[in-house]
């Protein structure tokens, strides 16, 4: 349990018991060495971003711990649920095994792990929470489609991820296999690099959002199997979620006036960059765009990169082409976190806005819900009407079952074994 002292105290009671697979136990020390460790620069650990505003973690007793923070931290349970204890000891002995051999607190323990053919975990014996009634769950990566689908047609596996939209119905005729579809809660969208002309004019940023059949897109490409974003990154299972939003219509005609108004009455020469493997479908969804936006005279140079090539030159190259497909998502569906990625100084951002940053800045430091609630959706509306991408569709999670597993996917993409079941 957790309770509130002051708006930069809170204080938890942990479950007793507790122990990592290890054997060592999980207690007040053990959190405060977990959260030291992810704060100290030495480990650069990417989520530590997400708890920046702690100052400090101080040690009640063995099952009481205090999180002290520099101004108030409204999202800090949720965020403290993104990230993965390990066990002090272990991991202080030799920290390069915690790579080799991840050790952790819940229901199932690694026993096999080589690298690009399978991860193979065994339930734990005295864990706590509820015992898993699948024993042994083996993870395999397949990035090929046909091979992947091939798998499950022959019961070789039980379950598939990515599967394209246009395969879904070979699965759902198949004898015992499904298909099971639900939207995520990553948006996708067309990044601008608003640093620079020409989508550093807001007329232009809103062309492109005019330009762009999102509806088409959804139809041909998906199948009907997901749904346009309304005019806003931050999908309607978000805290935070502005319902008053409407999409940009496709309209043509307003795209090439906005254009004229800009300066670019026959349009401009440009290049889009998509990752190849990263989303479902990316490089067909960016091809289909650069063919709209061919139509409105924005002709596009298209590229299509490796994820990490992509990744590179996103963040640490700080060189984003002009325009870039990408998704973004928040592991706590909490609009404060997610739009945190195009505030300025985000290694993501491309974009300047004081008003938006002082709206999102007041957001995430503000504990009364509603309160904060209202100044998500009013940073929501700045990014709608100076917008900092073309909002596309949410990203579907499409997956393919074998007759034998009972589970109901999640819009987060999470595989959690542990709600999974066998006929």
């Amino acid at each position: 349990s957790w309770k509130t002292l002051n708006d930069t105290t809170w204080e938890f009671r942990l479950r007793p018991g507790v122990t990592f697979a290890n054997g060592e136990p999980f207690d007040a020390s053990a959190v405060k060495y977990n959260l030291e460790r992810i704060l100290d620069p030495k480990t650069n650990l990417r989520v530590a971003t997400w708890l920046k505003p702690i100052s400090r973690v101080e040690v009640v007793n063995p099952s009481t711990v205090r999180i002290h923070t520099k101004e108030p931290f409204p999202t800090l349970v949720p965020q403290l649920a993104t990230i993965f204890m390990v066990p002090p000891k272990y991991t202080a002995e030799d920290p390069g095994r915690l790579a080799r051999q991840p050790v952790g607190t819940g229901p199932y323990r690694l026993v096999g792990w080589i690298k690009d053919d399978h991860v193979t975990l065994e339930r734990r014996a005295g864990a706590w929470g509820k015992t898993p009634e699948i024993g042994t769950v083996i993870f395999r990566p397949i990035p090929e489609d046909g091979t992947r689908i091939a798998a499950l047609l022959t019961g070789e596996v039980d379950l598939i991820t990515n599967v394209p939209p246009t395969d879904t119905k070979r699965i759902a005729a198949a004898s015992g296999r499904r298909v099971a579809v639900v939207p995520s809660n990553r948006g996708m969208l067309v990044l601008f690099n608003a640093e620079k002309p020409p989508m550093s004019d807001r007329r232009v940023r809103q062309a492109v959002n005019y330009a762009i059949d999102k509806d088409a897109l959804v139809k041909s490409l998906f199948e009907g199997k997901t749904t346009p974003l309304d005019g806003q990154l931050v999908t309607s299972d978000y805290f935070g979620h502005n319902p008053n939003l409407k999409p940009y219509p496709y309209d043509p005609a307003k795209a090439r006036q906005l254009l004229a108004e800009a300066g670019y009455p026959t349009g401009f020469q440009t290049s889009l960059d998509s990752p190849s493997g990263r989303y479902l479908l990316d490089k067909e969804v960016a091809q289909a765009i650069a063919g709209q936006l061919g139509q409105v005279g924005i002709r596009s140079e298209f590229h299509a990169l490796e994820w990490g090539v992509y990744m590179a030159k996103l963040t640490k190259a700080h060189q984003l082409a002009p325009m870039a497909l990408i998704g973004w998502a928040w592991p706590t569906f909490d609009a404060g976190g997610l739009l945190s990625l195009i505030k300025e100084g985000s290694p993501y951002s491309y974009y300047k806005s004081p008003e938006f940053n002082r709206l999102l800045n007041a957001a995430n430091a503000t504990m009364e819900a509603q309160k904060r609630r209202d100044l998500l959706h009013q940073a929501a509306r700045v990014l709608h009407d100076d917008p900092p991408g073309a909002f596309l569709y949410r990203e579907p999670n499409i997956y393919g079952l074998g007759e034998r597993l009972v589970w109901k996917p999640t819009p987060d993409q999470t595989i959690w074994a542990p709600d999974m079941r066998v006929r």
